[in-house]
Formats: C-alpha cells, structure tokens, sequence
C-alpha cells in the first residue's frame, strides 16, 4: 500500500506531515531532506539522535497488527522490506559520507487510529502525534555537524524557516 503509485492520500498529506515535522524539531539538531522518487519512503530526518526514513500513509480508519500482517481501515498495509532495504542503502550512503549511524525506517500514520508504536519487522509504525516523540527520544549518537551532512547526502534539505538551512538552498541568491 505504501507503493509511490500514485497513492491515495497524495502529495498534500506527505507536505502537511513535513511541514509539522519541520515546525516540531529543534532547527539546529534535525534536518529534513526530501528522498527521490526511486526511495522508499517520503523523507528523511538526520539528527543528533540518528537518521530516520520516514513514509507517510494517509489511509483513514483504525491500525490493527497481527503478527506480520498490517491493516489500516481493513486496507492492508505492506512495503516492510521495501523499508527494511531503502534503510540499508541510506545507510550505505550515509556511511560513504563519514556519517555513522544506523538508520530506521518509520511508517507514520498520519491520519488512521494508531494508538502505541509498534516495531513489525524492523519497522517503526507510529501515529503522527508519536513521530517527533520517535525521533527525539533516542540516545544522542551524532554531533549536529555531521547530521547535516547526513541529510544533505540523502536528499534535498528543507529549510526551516528559523534561519537553518542546507548551504546548497543558499547558493546563487544575493545577501
């Protein structure tokens, strides 16, 4: 479900999520780098607590697990190993880029009934009103520096708005 085909939700639930992600987090620890469209996932968030690659499902109705299998709204709920794997490669990348951390797919719920995160396969699923929580909650493992790099590395970095911003978005404008 979780499949880049053309979504149900579309790319306004994926911004509105951003845009949430980006006013919740600390400008100056956490960068939020926006993935290709051959990654799975929606974006990913680099920090001091580690790299995140987050997917959003838009789907409505309540989250059930039941052991491996997902449900949302009765709508079944796949792309595990997508995650599992577009993780790996991220942190192939990141590790390339003298950035060493581990990197953990999240699939935020950004609509449905989620109720605690779960881990299913190597896979944080958690609801929105969780995935700052998710994110910041971890043991410190990165110095500020290197996230950015991490995020940079990754994706298209997103400025916040507060005045940190990738140096790439700076490029080519006047002071």
């Amino acid at each position: 479900m979780l499949a880049r085909d053309q979504p149900e939700w579309g790319p306004e639930e994926i911004e509105r999520v951003g845009r949430e992600l980006l006013a919740r987090l600390d400008p100056w620890s956490y960068w939020l780098a926006v993935l290709s469209a051959d990654t799975f996932g929606d974006f990913a968030v680099v920090g001091t607590t580690g790299a995140f690659l987050v997917a959003v499902c838009g789907l409505e109705g309540p989250f059930h697990a039941e052991g491996d299998r997902l449900t949302v709204g009765g709508r079944p709920l796949g792309g595990l190993r997508e995650a599992r794997g577009a993780a790996r490669r991220a942190k192939a990348k990141l590790h390339d880029a003298a950035v060493f951390t581990e990197v953990r797919p999240l699939i935020c719920l950004s609509r449905a009934i989620a109720g605690a995160p779960l881990s299913v396969r190597g896979v944080r699923v958690v609801g929105l009103a969780d995935l700052v929580s998710e994110i910041t909650s971890r043991e410190s493992t990165l110095v500020a520096s290197r996230a950015k790099r991490g995020a940079e590395v990754l994706g298209r970095v997103l400025s916040t708005g507060t005045g940190a911003r990738s140096e790439r978005e700076g490029e080519g404008e006047e002071p």
